[in-house]
This record gives C-alpha cells, sequence and structure tokens, in this order.
C-alpha cells in the first residue's frame, strides 16, 4: 500500500528561475516534446543520473514568469552536476532548450552552486490514498527577515513539530518541504505540497483557525509579507510531472 512504500521520503532539491521574456509558451511547447517524442530520452537519461522525479511548474510575478523546479533521487546534487557535465546528445539538447539557448538563458553546463540553495524543512505523512497531487510556489521573504523565518523554521521543527504534524493531518497535507533560496534579487522560499486533494487542502487553509493555524500564519505572513487567511489567488502552471517507473511501482 502507498502507506507503507511512501513511509520513507526521497531525498529532494527544488529552486526557481527566470523565464525569459516572451518564452513561457516556449515551457509548454518544450515540455509536451520531452512528455511526448522524447519520453524515452528523458526517462534514460535522469534514470541514469539516480533521478526518480522531475517536475515543473511555471509561477506569474509582478516581475515576470517564474520557472519552479522540483527533483527527488538518491542525490539531487549529484543528478545536476551528472547533467552539467554531460556531453551525451539528448542532454546537450536538454540543457540548450531549457537553458542557455530557450526558455530561461541559463548556462546549464555550469551547475547551480550547492550553497545558492538550501532545504531546510521536509515533513512527510504516510497515506491510504495513492493519487497525490502537487504544487510548488515560490514566496520572496522579506529584506533583513532570514533569521526570523529561520527561527519559525527551528520551531515548528523542534518544540512545535507535533503541532506541525497535526495540521498537515487536518489540512490533508501528506508531504510539506521549504527550500530557501538565495538570489542576487534577495532570498525566496520554494515550499513544495503534496496531498490527494489539492483544491480541498488550499481551502483548508486559508480558512484554517485553530489557534496553532492562526500562529503559524501569522509568523509566515510576518516573514513573507503574505495573508495566509485569502485564498490563493494565483496557483502555478504544472506544466509536466515526469516519474520513474520505479516510484510509480513504490506509489501504486
Amino acid at each position: 500500500m502507498n502507506a507503507i512504500k511512501e513511509a520513507i521520503p526521497v531525498p529532494s532539491l527544488a529552486y526557481a528561475v527566470p523565464i525569459l521574456a516572451g518564452k513561457t509558451e516556449d515551457v509548454r511547447i518544450l515540455a509536451a516534446e520531452i512528455m511526448g517524442p522524447r519520453l524515452e530520452e528523458h526517462t534514460r537519461t535522469m534514470v541514469e543520473k539516480g533521478l526518480e522525479r522531475e517536475t515543473l511548474w511555471v509561477q506569474p510575478t509582478n516581475r515576470g514568469d517564474l520557472l519552479i523546479l522540483y527533483l527527488e533521487g538518491a542525490n539531487p546534487w549529484e543528478a545536476i552536476t551528472r547533467l552539467a557535465e554531460s556531453q551525451g546528445a539528448y542532454d546537450r539538447w536538454y540543457k540548450e532548450q531549457l537553458g542557455a539557448g530557450g526558455v530561461t538563458g541559463i548556462d546549464l553546463s555550469r551547475p547551480i552552486p550547492p550553497d545558492s540553495v538550501e532545504p531546510v524543512y521536509a515533513s512527510h505523512l504516510p497515506s491510504e490514498e495513492a493519487h497525490q497531487e502537487s504544487l510548488a510556489f515560490v514566496v520572496p521573504l522579506l529584506a533583513g527577515k532570514r533569521n526570523e523565518w529561520r527561527q519559525l523554521v527551528e520551531e515548528i521543527k523542534g518544540p512545535r513539530a507535533k503541532e506541525m504534524e497535526d495540521y498537515h493531518r487536518r489540512m490533508g497535507i501528506t508531504t510539506e518541504n521549504w527550500y530557501l533560496e538565495h538570489t542576487t534579487q534577495g532570498d525566496m522560499i520554494v515550499v513544495y505540497l503534496r496531498t490527494p486533494n489539492l483544491p480541498e487542502t488550499l481551502t483548508k487553509i486559508s480558512e484554517a483557525r485553530e489557534p496553532f493555524d492562526r500562529w503559524l500564519k501569522e509568523r509566515l505572513g510576518e516573514t513573507q509579507g503574505l495573508d495566509y487567511d485569502r485564498p490563493f489567488e494565483i496557483i502555478p502552471e504544472l506544466v509536466f510531472d515526469w516519474q520513474s517507473q520505479r516510484r510509480e511501482r513504490a506509489v501504486a
């Protein structure tokens, strides 16, 4: 059952990069090509690098669209490095389309610096539900609030961990991971959620009124500037979700 197979979370990494102006539709076209005629090649190269899942979203912002990448596997950092160094035909094409010659303009032959993204929080609850929906979104950290936000992280990992676990059960969240990404424009938080029913979970979050819920949303609002009592107005667009056959069998 899913509750057994998913009991141990897989190492993961998530980060966001800006999409070049006018290139968002090209992201969708690229995703369709990867998940269509080039799926076998993509699967082969991802599995060779130890990855089990790769998911991409597009998030609109007032500064332009962001591409959010989420990776799962034995060692996502090592996989990124191996991809950067690879001279395989498909890998060169993939890096060109996603990177310097394509939608982001970033040189993917150079791995992202390991200190640019910090996985800071991970929570996982076993679930009997085989169907799981995922969402990643980016929230800017307010200037001067990094230490205060880190204190919040330590509280929900330590003295308030049980309350956070209860919150996840009530919201229907099976996985919640936070990644702190350092950029030239400031710090960003990449949040990754997994739930059997995403619309229902998002509604529950905005309507949550238990004492811990109010405390958590207030603390998040103080460091991120968002009002989590308001419904999510813009949901990032899922453009593709590749999973290895091994992972699909594990959660079946």
